[in-house]
């Protein structure tokens, strides 16, 4: 019999957050189930739509909503600053911190598939916190629903540098631990056992899913031919995941050298001063969907990756980068270099720490051997064995069985 399962993430297609594209794709490996999902609103959707055969259902936020609004018409930003500073006010006295009111209108939209049709199970996903929130106050309701976690951003870890982060400890580990079972990400499982120690059984840790891509498809006249076009696709965070040191790298790299940033928030006063000193030597790029970013990697000839300064974390997508096949360079966080890029054939890794001009001679030495090379599927299925579809999909059912 067909499982009704609902998805409760944050920004859905055409706006997927890294978080939702992982969550989208371990879902779709669970047999026999209709999906549907709850997802906050963005610029591109603030309505009900259908994509891919799923239901998805927006839950209008007010928060929300008036912040994607605002960012939109760029003469608000003061008036976005002042919302934002009044959200966080308030929210300093509350849990979830993070997005506090979509779980309300996700719990309304719950009641409401239900009424259409009963849901067997909930499938909520953290970065929000407020996803888990929404869920554990539906089964509270109705207990007969399985509800399955999947914690890919810590809401402890998200305040570790915060004063408040003792009552998010306390606050994620007594709602997680009412959860049916707890899907952690491979780094959570393995730096945050003092969260779920009570609750481990419950606990399954999932490697990040190698996505199945065309390694051929490209994007033709995108970039000049006669350049070394980088390419970093996602968001910087001033603390997480600080940009000024491949800024850096970019501004003292020779004029062969082109940094091509799909960038869609974060640190934006940085990285525009950098680029209007550099006069073109980064290009800035709007955001594109998951299939174009896909094409574009397999155009760019070294893929770039900002290694996070939180154990915790791991950009999601390094696999995406891996599956393309590309050279790729990884700046790193001391302590922190990256395992799964040291199995890499054509990977270089440079610490924060290593003097800019030594970082430039790495990468010239590198892309004298890695320029125009790739790895091929067949290679990188056998390397990342545990990544692979069939291997987590097996995993997944187990859970969802």
């Amino acid at each position: 019999m067909q499982k009704h399962i609902v998805m409760i993430i944050d920004y859905y297609y055409p706006n997927e957050s890294p978080t939702s594209k992982v969550a989208d794709a371990y879902i779709n490996l669970v047999d026999n189930a209709k999906i549907d999902v709850i997802c906050m609103p963005s610029a591109g959707q603030n309505e009900e739509y259908k994509y891919k055969g799923k239901q998805v259902y927006v839950a209008k936020d007010w928060y929300i909503s008036l912040m994607n609004h605002l960012r939109k018409h760029k003469l608000l930003i003061p008036l976005a600053h002042l919302v934002k500073l009044y959200n966080s006010i308030y929210t300093k006295f509350v849990h979830p911190r993070d997005c506090y009111y979509f779980f309300k209108t996700a719990l309304q939209k719950l009641e409401e598939i239900n009424r259409k049709e009963k849901i067997d199970c909930i499938f909520s996903v953290s970065a929000p916190m407020a996803s888990h929130v929404a869920a554990l106050h539906y089964r509270q309701k109705h207990p007969d629903t399985v509800w399955v976690a999947c914690n890919m951003d810590s809401y402890t870890a998200q305040n570790k540098f915060n004063k408040r982060r003792e009552s998010c400890f306390k606050f994620e580990k007594a709602v997680l631990s009412q959860a049916d079972s707890v899907l952690l990400s491979e780094e959570i499982y393995a730096n945050m056992q003092y969260l779920y120690r009570n609750f481990k059984e419950k606990c399954v840790p999932l490697p990040y899913l190698l996505p199945n891509v065309d390694q051929n498809a490209q994007c033709e006249g995108l970039f000049p031919k006669d350049k070394i076009n980088m390419v970093y696709a996602g968001r910087f965070y001033k603390n997480i995941r600080n940009p000024e040191y491949l800024l850096k790298i970019a501004v003292a790299l020779d004029s062969r050298y082109l940094l091509h940033l799909f960038w869609d928030d974060g640190c934006v006063d940085m990285v525009q001063k950098y680029a209007k000193k550099l006069g073109g030597k980064i290009v800035l790029h709007d955001c594109v969907d998951a299939e174009k970013i896909r094409e574009i990697y397999n155009t760019a000839d070294l893929l770039v990756t900002v290694g996070n300064s939180l154990p915790e974390y791991k950009p999601s997508k390094i696999f995406e980068y891996i599956a393309s096949g590309k050279p790729i360079l990884n700046i790193y966080y001391e302590g922190l270099r990256d395992d799964s890029l040291d199995k890499y054939p054509l990977a270089l890794q440079i610490g924060r720490n290593t003097s800019i001009e030594v970082a430039c001679n790495k990468i010239d030495t590198f892309m004298l051997k890695a320029n125009g090379q790739f790895v091929s599927k067949e290679t990188i299925e056998k390397i990342y064995i545990n990544h692979t579809k069939n291997n987590i999909k097996n995993l997944i059912n187990e859970v969802f069985k």
